[in-house]
């Protein structure tokens, strides 16, 4: 291949030849971010495929949302930016390989801002030598570089966390971070938090160093951080208009703190939040559960009132993350429907008296976000910022009306979707906007004994969902984050060799792994239909997954499968919070529990004849087993808090999470009038186990004398939240 020589440059050659051309996407293909990268390593090699058979007029977006992304015949490239989303992140990993691996590659693959259509550049490169003034202009540079640094720190302690409203707006971007310091962790089940409305202060919830979760205040301003007393389990903060209080939820309670003498009250019950938000007029829309319509109380307090209806014609089974427009009439929230095209952003206005809110959709999307309102400084326009394929985009909105009226301009990549119970992203107007790429940790997955010793590691250090050992104690199934796409898949890891398959590739959310008793099937609940249901996947076979039709209408969650081959599923519904069902693996469900409280994190007794569960009826998660069949029989094993058991294979010792943690066990008896179970003993504790999604991330061996715990890979250390000040420069 004939190249130009270009000293210091790149120059555009004629078309290289084809099987250079190969070779070199073979190489980028074989990095390792590309490797760990699989839905990168598919958009690169479409997109090359067509260019090398010379059928790069194809790629536009619509073809490359339906063929690398599976996004289906209904794909709108409009109101789905997935395809945008992935091209930024392969022009980054693009630039990132020829920075750094393949610096000395004669080749270069470009896509070019506003197509698809790959260049593919052939150059040769002759360093030319450095003139001996050339040192000084590099040290010129990096003091460039420095003063520019200082420039801005200086500004930001100025005053930029800080500018009330009135003052003239800023005229540039700039992005900084916010430090957290290592005595507050940030939790990933308890949001990232909420910027005031005034942009003077940030209250986020995370652990103390004793473990105990509380919320914590920071003026922006000024370092430093302060715990709130009478916050203990906070989650989910947000404002009031004012600025001048806080409204929480903790204990399944809805609560208000006061700032200025930090006096607490509270104001009704949420048994499992999902987002709330305070009016000029003191009232208060939340969602109480993870299913079900929104709710409205008044913020000092006072019984609660159903606000929006969930709209059978439209197949809705939940609302969630109100957001209240100026005015304190209308609002944003998200609502999912059970039909395709339905679920999505949505625009609520309030009727008055026992009327529900009207409500219709503005942005289509099955992934879970929150939406906020940014309003100008001068009141007149604003945006609608809201999450998709793993990024921040903000749409130009009149809130009056509930129209959008602009293209969704992306803001900032890097952000897992963690919408189904947190948010990625915080605003003050179109100012301040705070960022987390995550809120989850790296972990790694640990052997312990009996005695808390450790006993060497498996896989590799990654943020874990769940822990499932095969059958066969051979294999352990590990629901994992694709740390570029923030969404979760299920690999399988040998235990002799270390080696690892992955199992799931979809763009949704994959996890909760449960094998059968054979090893040779794995159920799973999966997002790809909008909301998690089960699905089923052949081992030994390359066939994809085929979803299980098992109470479609609601939310689906695999616990276990018996040696009977029952399949053992939790149900989220409305009307009874989480539930547990069994089924054959190819029949109906039937309800097992049917409680008051939430039925959760289900195991079979190996005789198949019982299950081990978690239960809050008592006011806290306790364990219980049951048995199965007519007029069945029930024990309560945990007297002081307690939840995810497991059984060893005899059937003759339960063991499960305290609330400290520490790993606990009974010994499991023939029933008598005494119960089932003898006193519970805590084996080991073990204050660093992982929860995700409220669940410890562990699992036991069959003989019970091995623990596998997700423990953080690293000792906790500084967070460094994205800080993006001026976010939107059209004010």
């Amino acid at each position: 291949m004939q190249l130009m020589k270009v000293a210091g440059a790149q120059g555009v050659l004629q078309r290289p030849e084809r099987q250079d051309v190969i070779q070199h996407v073979e190489r980028i293909l074989a990095t390792p971010q590309f490797a760990r990268s699989e839905r990168t390593s598919q958009f690169l090699r479409f997109i090359m495929d067509k260019w090398l058979d010379g059928r790069e007029a194809e790629l536009k977006e619509y073809l490359i949302g339906t063929e690398v992304f599976s996004r289906g015949e209904t794909f709108d490239s409009r109101t789905d930016p997935v395809v945008r989303t992935q091209a930024h992140r392969l022009r980054a990993a693009l630039q990132a390989y020829y920075e750094e691996e393949g610096a000395a590659e004669v080749l270069r693959i470009e896509v070019p801002k506003g197509s698809y259509v790959p260049q593919v550049r052939a150059v040769s490169v002759e360093p030319a030598p450095i003139p001996s003034s050339e040192a000084p202009v590099e040290a010129k540079r990096s003091w460039k570089r420095y003063w520019l640094i200082a420039a801005v720190v200086m500004a930001l302690a100025a005053g930029y966390f800080g500018i009330p409203r009135g003052e003239p707006p800023f005229t540039n971007r700039i992005e900084s971070v916010l430090r957290i310091p290592a005595e507050a962790q940030l939790l990933p089940d308890s949001g990232i938090g909420s910027l005031s409305p005034n942009g003077v202060h940030y209250v986020f919830p995370a652990a103390k160093a004793t473990g105990e979760i509380c919320l914590w205040l920071r003026t922006l301003s000024r370092p430093g951080i302060q715990a709130l007393p009478g916050t203990d389990g906070a989650s989910l903060p947000f404002w009031s208009p004012d600025s001048r209080e806080v409204a929480f939820f903790a204990q399944q309670k809805l609560k208000r703190i006061l700032l200025s003498d930090s006096t607490v009250q509270v104001i009704g019950l949420a048994p499992q939040p999902r987002g709330g938000s305070w009016n000029q007029q003191g009232q208060i829309l939340f969602a109480a559960q993870s299913t079900g319509p929104l709710h409205m109380v008044s913020s000092s307090g006072g019984a609660a009132v159903q606000a929006t209806a969930l709209d059978s014609s439209r197949a809705e089974n939940l609302h969630r993350w109100p957001w209240f427009l100026p005015g304190g009439k209308n609002f944003l929230l998200y609502v999912r429907s059970l039909k395709p095209g339905l679920s999505g952003i949505y625009f609520g206005t309030l009727s008055g008296g026992d009327r529900p809110a009207t409500t219709r959709l503005l942005i289509p999307m099955e992934e879970i976000s929150a939406a906020e309102y940014a309003e100008s400084p001068d009141r007149r326009s604003g945006y609608l910022v809201y999450q998709q394929a793993g990024a921040i985009f903000a749409t130009l909105f009149d809130p009056g009306k509930g129209t959008l009226t602009g293209k969704p301009e992306l803001v900032a990549t890097g952000t897992p979707q963690t919408g189904a119970a947190t948010c990625s992203f915080s605003t003050a107007g179109t100012r301040y906007m705070l960022i987390t790429p995550s809120l989850y940790r790296s972990s790694q997955p640990t052997w312990f004994d009996r005695d808390g010793r450790r006993h060497g590691t498996l896989g590799e250090a990654r943020d874990y969902g769940s822990l499932r050992i095969a059958p066969d104690g051979m294999s352990v199934a590990m629901e994992g984050m694709d740390t570029d796409y923030g969404t979760r898949d299920i690999s399988i890891v040998d235990i002799a060799s270390g080696a690892s398959r992955l199992v799931t590739t979809d763009p949704s959310n994959d996890g909760d792994p449960v094998f059968t008793p054979d090893g040779k099937q794995m159920f799973f609940q999966s997002g790809r239909s909008g909301l998690p249901l089960l699905y089923r996947q052949n081992l030994l076979a390359s066939e994809s997954a085929e979803r299980v039709d098992a109470a479609p209408d609601h939310s689906q969650f695999p616990q276990d499968i018996s040696s009977k081959g029952l399949l053992l599923y939790q149900v989220d519904r409305t009307e009874t919070q989480f539930d547990l069902w069994t089924r054959t693996l190819t029949g109906a469900g039937v309800a097992v529990t049917n409680g008051k409280g939430n039925e959760r994190w289900g195991r079979f007794s190996p005789d198949g004849t019982m299950i081990a569960y978690t239960s809050d009826e008592s006011g806290q998660d306790e364990v219980y087993v049951r048995e199965l069949g007519a007029n069945p029989r029930r024990w309560r094993i945990s007297m002081s808090g307690g939840g995810h058991p497991r059984w060893v294979r005899s059937g003759k010792e339960l063991f499960f999470i305290a609330g400290e943690p520490a790993v606990a066990a009974v010994s499991i008896h023939a029933p008598d009038s005494t119960g089932i179970a003898d006193s519970a003993r805590i084996l080991f504790r073990q204050p660093t186990l992982v929860l995700r999604r409220g669940k410890p991330v562990w699992d036991i061996s069959a003989d019970g004398k091995r623990f596998l715990m997700a423990v953080p890979a690293r000792p906790p250390e500084d967070a460094n939240l994205r800080f993006l000040v001026n976010w939107s420069t059209r004010q």
